[in-house]
């Protein structure tokens, strides 16, 4: 047997393949097919019998094949997109609860807009069927907010890119929004009372900010008229923004405290900050108005009081006087001002200052040395409009200066020898030389006049002008505190 034999585009010679001698004649031989060429089929019976002619001569054998059926595979399944879902929700939920109402645009991975308009709801949007064809697994897209749900806002990175997984049937995507954050300001006047020249600033704290950056905007108001209470904090809104006002920025990058600072107050008045502060980008906003505790600061006129003498013409400031400060009511501010040898400011004893055109009075308690609380020892003054300062002047009168008897020749002491009794009390006039001495009792303690009797040198008598004598109680002397001014004597 022989196998390996391969039929070609001729006929294939066999008997040569038989050894030695060949095909014999009249014999059966098989030809069993065991490949079939390309497009055809090895039969079922693939053994084909013939026998050789037995007078010799060519026999060719025929082994037909039935063509092969090339039926072409199926076609793939038709691809099955997957359904993509999305839903809102905040970042403060761990639990991912949808949140109805923010807006988006849904984008290939190049940016190229597929849908708009899609719409957050309290279930999971579908979001496949918004493009045409279905969105295909393994491809990436973008969620683009455009307006967030109420009580959120949209973060700076509004974008949210997600990539489908293979042969997922259902994809869900979650969105975050940060909560509105509920910042808060607290504001305060850096002075609350001041004169011409203050710097007029006002620190606001801000608390609640999320992290987010922002803008603080101020408004100075003023000066404005001070009310009747003399409190600017009284002044109603209406009030306040009836003034002039000036605008302030300053930036924010966290919570604490900033500092707004105004111009320098050259006028008189009240003036108000009122301030908002908007985070970005919530757009979130808090404020102050200038209505609000310790938004205020009073510029008040610097007020001073001199104390002088009635009989110094150049008004020179007297120290020691000590007054009481009231108000026009006579209702007591302030105690124990005293004066000095400089103008003493007052201004400040007043809680807000001392507005222009009100009332106050000085009462004064104890006169410095060498003077006298008169009988009127209010000074009533009012602070004038539109100046830059108000020194108001209060003069005592000295206390008179009386002249004592002075020892002469003419008037010795009692213990001198003219008197039989040596008194203290008694006095003696006349000539030493003159034989006929007399001693005088004391006068009366309160008299209201004393009239004096002597010798001249030539022997005559004489009487002088009665004098009168201050009252003790009405007119003290500075030149013997506490002395009796009944047992003074004065010559003229």
């Amino acid at each position: 047997m022989y196998t390996g034999v391969t039929t070609q585009t001729t006929p294939v010679e066999i008997d040569a393949l038989v050894e030695p001698a060949g095909m014999t004649a009249d014999t059966v031989y098989e030809v069993i097919e065991t490949a079939a060429p390309s497009g055809y089929t090895v039969p079922t019976n693939n053994v084909t019998s013939f026998t050789t002619p037995a007078s010799g001569g060519t026999l060719t054998v025929t082994v037909a094949d039935p063509t092969t059926v090339v039926t072409a595979p199926p076609p793939p399944p038709p691809a099955v997109n997957p359904s993509v879902y999305f839903i809102k929700a905040s970042t403060t939920d761990p639990t991912d609860t949808p949140i109805a109402g923010a807006v988006f645009s849904l984008a290939d991975s190049g940016g190229n807009v597929l849908a708009t308009g899609i719409t957050s709801s309290t279930t999971p949007v579908e979001i496949d069927q918004d493009v045409s064809g279905g969105m295909v697994a393994g491809s990436t897209y973008e969620l683009i907010e455009t307006a967030a749900p109420a009580g959120y806002y949209v973060p700076t990175n509004n974008v949210t890119p997600f990539t489908i997984p293979a042969g997922v049937g259902s994809y869900e995507v979650v969105v975050d929004d940060p909560p509105n954050p509920t910042s808060t300001v607290a504001t305060q006047v850096t002075v609350d009372t001041g004169l011409p020249g203050t710097v007029l600033s006002d620190n606001v704290t801000v608390s609640g900010d999320d992290g987010e950056s922002g803008v603080i905007s101020a408004t100075l108001y003023g000066p404005v008229a001070p009310p009747a209470s003399n409190s600017c904090s009284d002044l109603t809104l209406v009030q306040w923004e009836a003034g002039a006002t000036q605008a302030y920025s300053v930036d924010i990058t966290s919570n604490g405290t900033y500092t707004v600072t105004g111009p320098v107050s050259t006028s008189v008045g009240c003036y108000g900050w009122s301030d908002v502060v908007t985070l970005t980008p919530s757009s979130t906003t808090s404020s102050s108005p200038p209505t609000s505790p310790g938004e205020s600061t009073a510029i008040t006129v610097p007020v001073y009081f001199v104390k002088a003498s009635t009989t110094d013409p150049t008004d020179a400031p007297v120290a020691g006087a000590v007054f009481s400060l009231a108000n026009a009511s006579g209702t007591v501010l302030a105690t124990g001002i005293t004066s000095a040898t400089t103008p003493v400011e007052i201004d400040q004893l007043v809680t807000g200052g001392m507005a222009e055109g009100s009332t106050y009075e000085l009462i004064e308690t104890q006169a410095p040395p060498g003077f006298y609380v008169p009988t009127n020892d209010v000074t009533t003054f009012t602070v004038p409009s539109g100046v830059n300062s108000y020194t108001v002047l209060v003069t005592d009168p000295p206390v008179p200066r009386r002249r004592l008897l002075r020892r002469s020749p003419w008037i010795q002491d009692c213990r001198a020898p003219c008197c039989p009794t040596p008194s203290p009390s008694r006095v003696t006039t006349g000539s030493p030389a003159s034989s006929r001495r007399r001693c005088m009792v004391p006068w009366p303690r309160r008299p209201p006049t004393v009239a004096v009797t002597s010798r001249s040198r030539s022997g005559k008598r004489e009487r002088r002008r009665p004098s009168t004598l201050p009252s003790p109680a009405t007119e003290p002397t500075r030149d013997r505190p506490g002395f009796d001014v009944g047992r003074l004597l004065r010559l003229e």
